[in-house]
């Protein structure tokens, strides 16, 4: 048998799970992290993307204006 008491295996135990725990922790902290990114990337593209085509509709109804300034 070991030399060890039951009280001394259950903390080995007990600090083996936790440093799991804190590993499984840890990789969905790095998991979640990266999604976020992603989704922080996404969300710009899409804010990117929102402002040209805000820009074009603007230009569209400027030239829409001046056409009726011009026909008046």
């Amino acid at each position: 048998m070991t030399d060890k008491s039951d009280e001394e295996l259950c903390e080995i135990a007990r600090q083996n799970i936790l440093a799991s725990r804190n590993k499984q922790l840890e990789n969905v902290k790095l998991y979640l992290s990266r999604e976020l990114q992603a989704m922080k990337e996404l969300v710009k593209e899409y804010e990117d993307a929102k402002k040209v085509a805000m820009q074009a509709d603007i230009e569209q109804l400027t030239k829409i204006s001046q056409k009726y300034s011009k026909a008046l």
